[in-house]
């Protein structure tokens, strides 16, 4: 995980109901206890601010920096936190801020906080972004009434973008043994955002994904162009109507989901997931559990990191399970974008992905040596 570099990827992509996204300093990121790495040019002008008496920390304690000989050399410290969060942050005061913001302004903050709550892949021409609905904020956009679609825009000077550096690998796999090329993902992408959008539940975008899954996952370059695989794959299933003909998608059940993530988080934040999945309401409106799908089909991370598109696929019935079970967007959000392994989740999710009998011998007359996935 890298900031993501400069020239070609100056091409921003996000989704139409994050554009407006503004950190309003609700305090979530400030107060989850989660360590804070402070680089070396803004720890040196939080440390002259304090010392001009510019700066004035939210919680008393001896040491505002903890130092580490271990620490890497561009983050030095780790900015101290109490009970209450970081030291920084106000939550006393008549809305929660952060000191550091308010004061010495967004270029001081600490990388991890000006990146908060995005998640990026960053590709050889373009960079994905799409935001964790752990943040109050966004969670709040989720409601907002804006169609799910991907708009792009230029990377403004200075911003932090950083996330899962694809742009010297290779891009998604269709399957374990066949990669897509970038042109198809990013046509693969689109699609499945204009069918989260247009179905009428999100049941039935889960099912309207998965069935374009099985008319692609098959395809082999003697078939022709992959590109035009997709448009076809997917034509049916942005109309009003539901597909006919093809098998719904069998769906794990929710405790089956949780299971499986808890057991991707490393041990000391298991309780904290576990406590996160447990807590059941009553399930959001439908159209936000559709752009909460969205956000998590966007910039998927799983799609570099497993074997395929089921497996890319199960990450998003995932949430649509955990959602169905009346778990809220913001526990959702905690566990699968912060606590979880992000490669954990791509290999446990990645048994659904066993090709059938027929395509696996088609695949060893294609291939010298091929070896079966597992």
């Amino acid at each position: 995980m890298t900031d993501a570099p400069g020239g070609p990827t100056d091409l921003v992509c996000t989704l139409s109901f994050f554009s407006g996204y503004a950190c309003r300093e609700r305090g979530a990121c400030c107060t989850a206890g989660w360590p804070i790495p402070i680089e070396r040019e803004p720890l040196a002008r939080v440390r002259r601010a304090l010392t001009d008496g510019l700066l004035h920390p939210a919680s008393r304690t001896s040491d505002l920096f903890v130092v580490s000989p271990d620490a890497p050399d561009d983050a030095p410290a780790l900015v101290a936190c109490t009970s209450t969060g970081c030291v920084f942050h106000r939550a006393d005061a008549a809305r929660a801020r952060c000191e550091l913001q308010r004061t010495l302004g967004v270029a001081a903050l600490p990388h991890a906080c000006r990146q908060f709550p995005r998640v990026v892949v960053a590709a050889p021409n373009r960079l994905s972004v799409t935001l964790s609905a752990f943040c109050p904020t966004v969670t709040e956009l989720l409601h907002d009434d804006v169609e799910p679609a991907i708009v792009a825009r230029s990377r403004a000077e200075g911003e932090v973008l950083t996330g899962l550096d694809t742009t010297g690998g290779l891009p998604p796999a269709l399957r374990p043994d066949m990669l897509m090329s970038w042109e198809a993902w990013w046509r693969w992408e689109a699609a499945a955002i204009r069918v989260i959008r247009d179905a009428g539940t999100s049941a039935e975008a889960i099912a309207r994904l998965s069935i374009a899954v099985e008319r692609v996952r098959g395809w082999h370059p003697a078939d022709g162009n992959l590109e035009e695989r997709i448009d076809t794959a997917f034509a049916p299933l942005t109309s009003c109507l539901p597909p006919t003909g093809d098998a719904p998608p069998t769906l794990p059940d929710i405790d089956t989901v949780v299971d499986g993530l808890v057991g991707c988080v490393p041990g000391p934040f298991q309780q904290t997931a576990h406590e996160a999945l447990m807590r059941r309401g009553r399930p959001v409106r439908d159209d936000v559990r559709r752009r909460l799908l969205a956000a998590h089909a966007f910039a998927n991370w799983t799609a570099h990191l497993g074997e395929g598109l089921r497996t890319w696929l199960r990450s998003i019935a995932s949430v649509h399970v955990l959602l169905e079970g009346g778990i809220a967007p913001r526990d959702v959000d905690l566990v699968l974008r912060h606590l979880a392994d992000p490669a954990a989740l791509a290999r446990r999710w990645r048994g659904v992905e066993a090709p059938p009998p027929a395509l696996r011998q088609r695949a060893r007359r294609a291939v010298k040596a091929p070896s079966d996935p597992e």
